[in-house]
C-alpha cells in the first residue's frame, strides 16, 4: 500500500532526526567535559586549552544549537507543523467522509479536533509568537512567561494533560489487544488502526520509562556527576576546575543515569514531537481505515 511506504520512509526519517537530536544534545552537554578528560578517544571542536578569549569565540560559532530547543525553534516548529497538517486532515474527513451512520468516528473526530486545536492554539500562546500581540495585564501577571496561553499559568493546564496524551500514545494501541474481543469493530479501528503505529508507542515507552523511574526515585544528583568540584559546598560556592591535571573524570553511576534518562536537553519538547508525530500517524491510518469501513458497511446496507 502507498500510506505503508509513506510511513516506512517517514519513520526512517523521524528516527534519524530523533538520533540527530540525541547525539548533537550529548556533544553539547559531554563533549568539552569528556575532551577533557579523555581527548585521545572523544575530540571536541573547542578544546579545553584554549585560552577563554578564543574558547568564547569558538564556542559562538556553535550557536546553532541552540536554535532547535529555543522556544520557536526548529523542534518546536516541527511539533506545530505536525499538528497543523493533522488538524487539516481532521477537518478534511469530517467534511469529506458521510459519517452520519458511524456516530462513534464522528464523535472521535470531534474531540480529537478539538483537543489537538487547544494544544495547537496553546503552543502558539494562541497566535501571539506569529501575531506578535502583547499579553493581556491580567495575564501577564499570573503567566511565569508572561504569555496568553494556559499551560504556563498552572500545572493543572501543563501535566494533566500532557499525563492524558501519554497514557493514550503509550497505551491506546497496546490496550487493543487486551479488550479486542469486548468492543465493537468501530473501538477496535480506533485503538488500533493499523499495527504500524505500535512502534511509535513502544519507541515512546522505552524513551520515556527511564526518565519516569529517575524522577519518581529521585536517583540523580547533578552535583555528584563530575568528581573535580573546588570551593565550599555549604556556601554555595562550587565551581567546576578546568584542569588537565586533574583526571578523575565522571562519576559513572550517575552519567549512566543522566545518559539513559534523557535528562541531559528539552526531553519535554523531545517527548512532545513523538506524541505529535504519533497524532499525526494515528490519523492518517484511521483516515484509511474509515473509508474503507464506511465504504463496506454503507454498501451491505443498500
Amino acid at each position: 500500500m502507498k500510506i505503508d511506504r509513506y510511513f516506512k520512509i517517514l519513520n526512517i526519517l523521524f528516527i534519524l532526526f530523533l538520533i540527530f537530536l540525541l547525539l548533537i544534545s550529548f556533544n553539547e552537554n559531554f563533549g568539552l567535559h569528556l575532551n577533557r578528560y579523555y581527548p585521545e578517544f572523544y575530540f571536541y571542536d573547542c578544546h579545553h586549552k584554549l585560552p577563554y578569549e578564543k574558547y568564547t569565540e569558538c564556542r559562538s560559532q556553535s550557536l546553532w544549537y541552540n536554535y532547535i530547543w529555543i522556544e520557536n525553534g526548529l523542534v518546536e516548529n516541527l511539533q506545530l507543523i505536525l499538528l497543523f497538517f493533522t488538524i487539516i486532515l481532521i477537518i478534511f474527513s469530517l467534511i469529506k467522509i458521510n459519517l452520519k451512520k458511524f456516530k462513534v468516528f464522528k464523535y472521535f473526530l470531534i474531540l480529537k479536533l478539538l483537543g489537538l486545536s487547544f494544544i495547537f492554539f496553546e503552543e502558539t500562546s494562541w497566535l501571539q509568537h506569529f501575531l506578535l500581540y502583547e499579553t493581556p495585564s491580567v495575564i501577564e501577571n499570573i503567566n511565569y512567561q508572561k504569555e496568553f496561553n494556559l499551560h504556563n499559568i498552572s500545572r493543572i493546564f501543563n501535566e494533566i494533560p500532557k499525563i492524558l496524551v501519554l497514557i493514550w500514545c503509550c497505551f491506546g494501541p497496546l490496550s487493543y489487544y487486551f479488550i479486542k474481543n469486548k468492543v465493537d469493530e468501530e473501538i477496535k479501528i480506533i485503538l488500533l488502526p493499523s499495527n504500524k503505529i505500535i512502534f511509535i508507542s513502544l519507541l515512546l515507552i522505552f524513551l520515556t520509562l527511564p526518565n519516569l523511574i529517575v524522577d519518581k526515585f529521585n536517583l540523580l544528583d547533578w552535583n555528584a556527576l563530575h568528581l573535580n568540584y573546588a570551593g565550599n559546598e555549604f556556601l554555595h560556592e562550587r565551581h567546576l576546575i578546568f584542569s588537565p591535571l586533574i583526571k578523575e573524570g565522571f562519576n559513572i553511576y550517575q552519567f549512566i543515569l543522566v545518559f539513559l534518562s534523557f535528562n541531559y536537553f528539552r526531553f519535554s519538547e523531545f517527548q512532545e514531537l513523538i506524541f505529535y508525530y504519533y497524532f499525526h500517524s494515528h490519523t492518517i491510518y484511521l483516515i484509511y481505515q474509515l473509508k474503507i469501513y464506511t465504504n463496506e458497511n454503507s454498501n451491505n446496507n443498500i
